[in-house]
């Protein structure tokens, strides 16, 4: 009798250290994404400080090395819109130095920060896209954009300097896989460079994703949800540049509208790079190409060429070897990553006659473009024809410079490669690590009821076990009763 006792007993204590650990295990999912929700909460208006949940607006100040928090300014400056309002009007996460003086932050070369409070511990991807909202121009030279954990520098860790410099209106985008204890702060850091008054710099899209972590709980594991992440780099062309809204109108974000929610496409175009090593900016040795290396995709698609063909980079015979030496070294850079990601390479596209800008049509047409083609072939990569695409193109698909896509140009050329990219997945059928909308959708809930089974079957004889023993105990009870 004592022995059923014990065991009943022994089952109920480890139900309860069972329950105990379910409520007490993270409500940190893993996959689980926090987004920065522009136009969420009031952001501290009328209070101090400017915080809503996990997301914090600071400022750090340059001549203390100290980090204090934002002061809400009454102009507006730093309210935000909902993000279809901010996409159509321009208004982002709006990152001005200095503007409103101590209203804000206090001196000159305090830079303003928006910063992520980590809920857990784990391993997370931070990503983030920035742009400028006007060039370059006068003395002003631009902003400086960093990426901090609590006080320690994480992003850029390759550049002499310690930030990656932003003068374009392109947009920047930035991927970081960090491990983080609970409470940690990941900081978004951007300051100004030469002026004095500050500099608008939108935060068009912010979020943190947790991967993996001891404490997480797995409710948004779901293999068969999974997102196959695209990583699309390239130079101008790819960033967007001369695009009103490079965030929603640059061929990768077209994209991202036509394959939907089972891709997740990623812009890593980085203006007037040079895919030679040699040239006079060269895109691996930018923050923008570690980036994407740490993107872990699954298809790369490699748009790059257009600024090798200026005259002060390509020189006949010797820029052709290098060239060719350079690009298959990069799709190795690619294949060689944990998740060895399908490479796609584009051929430079089309220069319009007449177009105002030192690229050479003729070396894109007679040389670099045919170089590209040769490339793709010895290195087993299917070629996405940029060129024969945009040479069909009427001129109200370019910009006035003749060269860059309009925002018409730029749909189309995210159309002509999501057209190719269906063709070669219908060519390859047996490639099931792709989603496709044909999916039988009976068939992943027999897998989910399949995978329920033992915890229904555990469950049961758990139960059993209970009844039994309570019965038993109940028996034996009465029976010395009477």
């Amino acid at each position: 009798m004592k022995k059923i006792f014990t065991l009943c007993l022994s089952v109920f204590l480890l139900l309860g250290v069972f329950a105990g650990v379910s409520l007490s295990s993270s409500a940190v999912a893993v996959g689980q994404m926090f987004r920065f929700e522009i136009g969420a909460g009031d952001w501290g208006k009328g209070t101090n400080p400017i915080q809503d949940g996990l997301w914090v607006f600071e400022w750090f100040d340059e001549e203390t090395d100290t980090f204090g928090l934002m002061r809400w300014a009454e102009s507006g400056s730093y309210f935000e819109a909902p993000f279809a309002t901010a996409a159509a009007s321009d208004v982002h996460w709006y990152c001005r130095h200095r503007s409103s003086g101590a209203n804000m932050h206090p001196g000159a070369k305090a830079d303003s920060v928006r910063t992520f409070v980590c809920p857990e511990s784990g391993e997370i991807e931070y990503s983030v896209i920035v742009a400028r909202q006007a060039a370059v121009s006068g003395s002003n030279n631009g902003n400086s954009l960093r990426i901090f954990r609590n006080e320690t520098l994480v992003w850029p860790v390759d550049q002499e300097n310690g930030y990656q410099t932003l003068e374009t209106t392109a947009a920047v985008t930035v991927t970081a896989k960090l491990t983080v204890q609970k409470g940690d702060k990941i900081r978004l850091m951007v300051g100004s460079l030469g002026n004095s008054n500050g500099d608008g710099v939108d935060v068009l899209q912010n979020t943190v994703t947790y991967l993996s972590g001891e404490n997480l709980t797995p409710e948004e594991e779901n293999p068969e949800g999974k997102t196959l992440r695209i990583a699309c780099v390239g130079d101008s062309i790819t960033a967007g540049y001369k695009l009103a809204n490079p965030a929603a109108e640059s061929f990768p974000a077209r994209l991202q509208e036509l394959l939907g929610e089972e891709y997740t496409v990623l812009n890593f175009g980085n203006s007037a790079k040079t895919l030679l090593s040699t040239g006079n900016d060269p895109y691996i040795k930018t923050a923008t190409y570690q980036s994407s290396l740490a993107s872990d995709p699954d298809i790369v698609i490699i748009e790059l060429g257009s600024n090798d063909a200026k005259a002060v980079n390509w020189k006949d015979g010797a820029s052709k070897e290098q060239f060719k030496s350079d690009y298959l070294a990069l799709i190795e850079a690619y294949r060689n990553l944990p998740t060895h990601p399908e490479i796609y390479i584009c051929t430079s596209p089309f220069v319009r006659p007449g177009a105002s800008t030192s690229i050479s049509a003729s070396v894109i047409a007679n040389e670099i473009g045919p170089l590209e083609k040769e490339i793709a072939e010895e290195a087993g990569c299917e070629v996405i024809d940029l060129f024969a695409c945009t040479s069909k193109l009427p001129a109200a698909d370019f910009d006035a410079d003749g060269l860059h896509p309009s925002a018409s140009g730029a749909q189309k050329l995210a159309q002509y490669i999501f057209d190719f990219l269906q063709a070669a997945e219908e060519e390859d059928p047996s490639n099931t690590d792709q989603p496709s909308n044909t999916d039988n959708p009976s068939n992943s809930e027999t897998e989910d009821t399949s995978k329920s089974v033992p915890w229904i079957l555990g469950s049961i004889i758990v139960a059993v076990v209970i009844l039994a023993g309570i019965s038993f105990f109940v028996f034996r009870t009465e029976k010395k009763k009477q």
